[in-house]
């Protein structure tokens, strides 16, 4: 990630407000590989942690997120996926969403994520894919590419992770997204606004039953996949959420 896409995260952090990480679906999916006493790292969370507070180091490229984690009591520090400041075999659990596809050297964050993750731990981790679907969205949000998932597979296996399992979205038309991408060049105040809106509503409905209920099979409905399937299921999809373990 360039400067010019930094300052737009750290510009981007101080407008947003920090939320509960039981609000998000993948929550519950940390949760469960965890059961017990697992150490996890966090890497890139910005003012949304998906993993729980008490229990996770969190690394964060902008101060900004950095400082606003700690000002809840969490434990966190600026730095990269590419030159993860921990020993070896540090954590249980590597989360890192939405964040390889803004890195340069992504073969160096695989083997940095491997380095920390003792035997048997898991990495968890989501990107969008296939080149063919680049949108402006894609350029405002500081991607540098779109995986092909052939590529992101050899790309496991060469630093000794399997994939466990597998789910994925679609994103909207490619024309939609860029359009959505126009308007969040002009019209960046507006939007941060709603968009906060939208996540204060979520945030004070996450404790109700029905929200909690549907929170804690979304990934269920959104259909997790086996890994034999992974190419075949992946060709229809347009970002990846992939659970691995390290060999």
């Amino acid at each position: 990630m360039d400067q010019t896409q930094k300052d737009l995260y750290e510009q981007s952090w101080t407008a947003h407000s920090l939320r509960n990480p039981e609000m998000w679906p993948i929550n519950t999916v940390i949760r469960k590989i965890l059961k017990g006493n697992g150490r996890i790292l966090e890497i890139g969370p910005g003012n949304w942690p998906k993993s729980p507070i008490s229990k996770t180091i969190f690394l964060e490229l902008t101060v900004t997120a950095a400082a606003n984690l700690r000002r809840i009591g969490a434990n966190s520090s600026t730095g990269s996926i590419e030159n993860i400041p921990f020993k070896d075999e540090s954590f249980d659990v590597v989360v890192a969403l939405e964040v390889i596809e803004h890195v340069s050297n992504v073969q160096k964050s695989f083997s940095d994520v491997k380095r920390v993750l003792k035997k048997k731990g898991h990495f968890i981790f989501s990107t969008p894919i296939h080149q063919k679907l680049w949108t402006h969205f894609d350029s405002l949000a500081g991607h540098l590419r779109r995986f092909d998932p052939y590529d992101l597979l050899k790309m496991t296996y060469k630093n000794e992770f399997r994939i466990k399992k597998f789910t994925g979205r679609r994103d909207p038309p490619i024309l939609f997204s860029n359009i959505n991408a126009i308007m969040e060049t002009r019209y960046k105040k507006l939007l941060m606004s709603l968009s906060e809106i939208g996540l204060t509503i979520l945030s004070s409905l996450h404790r109700s039953k029905i929200y909690r209920r549907l929170n804690r099979h979304a990934y269920d409905l959104n259909l997790w996949f086996d890994p034999d399937l992974y190419i075949s299921k992946s060709e229809n999809l347009s970002n990846l959420t992939l659970i691995c373990q390290r060999r």
